[in-house]
Formats: structure tokens, sequence, C-alpha cells
């Protein structure tokens, strides 16, 4: 249990931490780069000790969601009734749904996202110049995978298994609470719920479907819709012919 709370403190306290302090300071390119390259080794330090810790337990992959993504295993999940498993899955196919359909206006030459609409602690973190770009990508594909494959497995198992937790929406709760902790370097400008509400999604999310997959998914078009974020910003800062 010792290494599952080291992991478990280095993801909520230790790599927030030094988060926050590094994102008042990225003024310059170089700067900027920096921060990509140290949370890249960040994430990869929590993935290796996640699977070092998996190895030295013995613990199945199986144990934290490395199943496929079958309709089947909604309608056995043990943790909610059906209404409610069902009310998420809904939830999770409509976000798609958006996503497909916001790439779909971008394609079409609408508008789709106004003007400086994330917090000054995201944006700064978003690359300003070419040279940035491939820094962003590594860092935005590490931290998805780490969350999806790391994250919310973690959260889940550590409550369930280690804290003993037996009440699934208390096990949603606590992985909200933990999920929310472990962006807390983005949320001083902006102290919102909204990550709450992720953390407690993506946790009703993986226990119904007990796989990681949808996670990878929702990761991976929440990745493309920053991408068009960004794509938007790139087109409104440039001079008009």
């Amino acid at each position: 249990m010792i290494w599952f709370t080291f992991l478990l403190l280095f993801v909520i306290i230790i790599r927030p931490y030094f988060e926050s302090v590094s994102i008042p300071r990225i003024v310059t390119e170089r700067k900027r780069i920096r921060f990509y390259r140290e949370q890249i080794v960040f994430y990869c330090f929590n993935l290796f000790l996640f699977a070092v810790i998996l190895t030295f337990y013995e613990i199945p992959l199986s144990f934290v969601g490395w199943n496929g993504a079958f309709l089947e295993t909604v309608n056995e999940s043990p943790y909610f009734p059906k209404v409610i498993s069902y009310l998420v899955l809904l939830g999770y196919v409509l976000y798609l749904l958006l996503c497909i359909a916001l790439q779909w206006m971008r394609d079409s030459g609408e508008k789709v996202f106004e003007e400086d609409e994330l917090p000054p602690s995201i944006e700064v973190t978003l690359p300003q110049k070419k040279r940035e770009y491939p820094w962003w990508i590594g860092y935005s594909v590490i931290s998805s995978l780490t969350e999806a494959i790391v994250y919310i497995p973690l959260f889940i198992y550590y409550v369930q298994q280690l804290l003993r937790v037996e009440n699934a929406y208390l096990m949603v709760l606590w992985t909200a609470v933990l999920y929310f902790m472990s962006h807390l370097g983005f949320q001083k400008d902006r102290l919102s719920i909204q990550t709450l509400l992720v953390g407690a999604f993506l946790a009703a999310l993986y226990m119904v479907t007990n796989s990681i997959v949808p996670l990878l998914l929702f990761y991976g078009m929440s990745f493309i819709i920053s991408d068009m974020y960004q794509e938007s910003q790139r087109n409104r800062k440039r001079p008009s012919p």
C-alpha cells in the first residue's frame, strides 16, 4: 500500500506543485519548451512507477481497465442502476458527437471558438511558435495517455481496494476530488467545478465500462479540440491581406 500511496501523492501533490510553480514563469519560448520537457519527464515517471507497482504486486492488467469496451459490460455493471449506467454512456456518446460536429463546423469554415476562451494558466501553456509545437504534441499525448492509463484506474483502485469504499457514488466523489487535486496547477486563475465534474464523469464511465478504451478516446477527442482551438487562435492573430 505504501507504494500506491507514494504514487498517489506524486500524482495529486508533487507533480501539480511543480506545475503550478512553472506556469507563472512561462514568458519565453525557451521556458515554454522547458515546461513541456519537465512535464513529459513527470508523466513518464508516473507511467513507469505504475507499471513497476503492478508488476511488484502482481496485479493483473484487467484489474486496472485493460479490457475491451463492450455494451454487455455496461449491462452487467454492478455499480449503478442500469438507467444511470446508460445515462453515463449517453453523455459519452453526446460528447463524441459534439467533437465531431465541431470538426465539421471547422471544416465548413464556421467560427467554432470565441476569443481567448481558456483561462490564462492554460492559455500560457499552448505553443506560440512553430518550434514549440512538436514539444506540445509530445506533452499532450503523454499527459493524455497517463491520465487515461494511470490516473482514473489508480484513483478507483486506491479508493475501492485500499480505502475499502464500497458505495459507488462515494467512489465517484472521491475520484473526482483526487482528479481535481491532480490539476490544481491550472486552477489558480479560475477555480471552477469543471475539473471536478470531468473527474466524476470519467470515474463513472470507467466504472460502467471497466475499460480504459473509452478514456483514451475521450482524451484523443479532447486533444483534437485543443488543436482546433489553437488553429482558430492562430488564424485570428494572422493579419488580414
